[in-house]
């Protein structure tokens, strides 16, 4: 009505953009008039916003006949069809049980943060690849779709990756998850700051460790610094020989490097040079000189250096010597090198031994006998 055309000459009667003939023959919204005369979906039964939740129920389920008339009624981006959760409810009439997320006593087509973590369900919903908000649009049916028409489905940080974060994975859209990252914290606890500084607000995040502010090995050095010195940042003894990173760094703007080497303590297997691992010498002091085995390159004070020394035990005390002050007093001791049976003496032309005095009686004996028969 109203176009000037008479209805008996019109296709379109009630000029709602459908043919009479394709109407249905009767009164599908119940407001007591036919569809082929009724421009509008308000009745009880009609679906006035096209959300796809009959009038009369939204206006039970709200408290407000306004209801009817907007596809989302708390505005949150998330379609009341969506929202309500119970398909029975998307009937007229009879039992259903709507939508509560969060439990409290606010359904979720209602409420402005559904899954309660205190974050609302609009800026829960993510942002478009051109970080944009996704709005509303009706194409046969209401969606979320970004500024160039592109379907878009609401964010779900904690989806499956295939690798091991997140820790629970689940297909839950962030709006309607209590724990948005999978990383086991509420996400209402974990809030909006950035405990790591690695640009990822912690309630989003499902490692809150591994950025440059954070320490992943809890060693009392940061990410940033470990990475800058060449450390590990995800093991507290970056070169494994038994002493703490931050034992070994002291300063990391002066970080120690004991022996001079060109490679700080902490990177070292050898931080004293004396030729014993660190991980062998361990960091006692049983010279009582407050240097710690591992930095004294004469850990038993004997006045021998631990390089000299070394690993042997020479007295069978179960002590290596670089610990023994007292390497010959065990119940044994190392037989030294034998010394040189035979030196060289002055040379002699004289026999040498028995055999040669043995000679020498001889020529005696002989010179005497010829010396008597001479003088007969």
């Amino acid at each position: 009505p109203g176009d000037g055309i008479p209805d008996y000459l019109d296709e379109d009667s009630d000029g709602d953009g459908i043919a009479d003939r394709d109407e249905l023959p009767g009164d599908s919204d119940g407001d007591g008039l036919l569809d082929r005369l009724d421009c509008t979906d308000d009745g009880c039964l009609g679906d006035g916003d096209s959300d796809g939740v009959p009038n009369c129920r939204e206006t039970e389920l709200t408290g407000d006949p306004n209801a009817q008339s907007t596809p989302d009624y708390d505005g949150d981006g998330v379609t009341d069809g969506l929202e309500i959760g119970d398909p029975r409810c998307l009937e007229p009439q009879g039992p259903c049980s709507p939508a509560d997320t969060d439990g409290d006593g606010v359904l979720d087509l209602s409420d402005v943060d559904d899954d309660g973590d205190a974050f609302h369900t609009t800026f829960e919903l993510g942002l478009c690849p051109n970080g944009g908000d996704p709005t509303l649009e009706y194409r046969d049916g209401w969606s979320l779709r970004c500024g160039n028409g592109e379907l878009y489905l609401p964010r779900n940080t904690d989806a499956a990756r295939g690798d091991w974060l997140p820790l629970q994975p689940d297909d839950t859209p962030d709006y309607l998850d209590d724990d948005d990252d999978g990383d086991g914290a509420l996400s209402f606890a974990e809030g909006a700051g950035d405990l790591d500084g690695d640009g990822t607000p912690n309630w989003l995040d499902p490692n809150d460790v591994d950025g440059p502010d954070a320490d992943a090995d809890l060693d009392g050095i940061d990410n940033a610094t470990e990475a800058e010195l060449g450390l590990d940042p995800y093991d507290d003894d970056s070169d494994n020989d038994g002493v703490a990173d931050l034992v070994e760094t002291g300063d990391p703007g002066r970080p120690t490097d004991t022996d001079d080497d060109g490679l700080i303590d902490a990177l070292d297997d050898d931080d004293d040079d004396d030729g014993l691992p660190t991980v062998l010498e361990g960091i006692a002091d049983p010279d009582g000189d407050d240097i710690p085995n591992h930095l004294d390159t004469d850990s038993d004070g004997d006045g021998t250096p631990d390089a000299t020394e070394g690993l042997t035990d020479y007295d069978c005390d179960k002590i290596p010597a670089f610990l023994d002050p007292l390497d010959d007093e065990g119940p044994c001791t190392v037989v030294p090198a034998p010394r040189e049976r035979y030196q060289r003496g002055s040379c002699s032309s004289a026999p040498q031994g028995p055999v040669g005095s043995l000679i020498v009686l001889l020529l005696i004996a002989g010179s005497s006998r010829r010396r008597k028969v001479a003088a007969r």
